[in-house]
């Protein structure tokens, strides 16, 4: 970055380029959406097995579902085969994930569950070890039923990310 973002900002007025310079844009999707934890829902949202929603991390289409270990998860929403969208619903509740494309089936979890016409693919292509599956974002941690992830798989743990905050979090859970 050329620009000293800093001189755009003054105490009660921000320069306008802050909101409209494609260049301070892409810092921000690095800096912060690509290394930071970002709020991606309450586990109250996902309470049952296949109870999902779907957000984004920057640029980054994702699914917070629970899957039926009763765990949360929280997926590129993407399909492995592709890279098509795989969740086009804001929420709700499914046994599997199917891309629209061409039709791979994952688990809730992401793991990568059957594609069509498994005949032709070549023999070495194993479902299991394909790798092929929406894959799990690096980080994901939870803080009082509050869901966060990263993309950055060596950002800090969250409860030293929030720090002072955990006690915003606390006092509005204990009331």
């Amino acid at each position: 970055m050329t620009r000293d973002v800093t001189r755009m900002i003054e105490p009660g007025r921000v320069h306008r380029d802050i909101y409209l310079d494609p260049e301070i844009f892409d810092m921000e999707m690095d800096r912060i959406f690509g290394r930071a934890w970002i709020y991606v829902g309450h586990d109250s949202q996902t309470p049952n097995p296949g109870d999902f929603i779907t957000t984004t991390i920057g640029l980054q289409p994702v699914v917070m579902s629970r899957h039926t270990d009763g765990e949360i998860y929280v997926l590129f929403n993407r399909c492995g085969h592709r890279g098509a969208i795989v969740c086009n619903e804001a929420k709700g509740s499914a046994r599997k994930f199917q891309c629209l494309y061409h039709g791979w089936v994952y688990n809730t979890d992401g793991t990568l569950r059957g594609v069509p016409l498994p005949e032709g693919y070549p023999r070495e292509f194993d479902i299991k070890g394909s790798g092929a599956g929406m894959g799990s974002l690096p980080r994901v941690q939870s803080y009082r039923g509050f869901v966060f992830a990263s993309l950055n798989a060596d950002v800090e743990d969250l409860e030293s990310h929030l720090g002072p905050t955990k006690a915003c979090i606390d006092n509005l859970c204990d009331r």
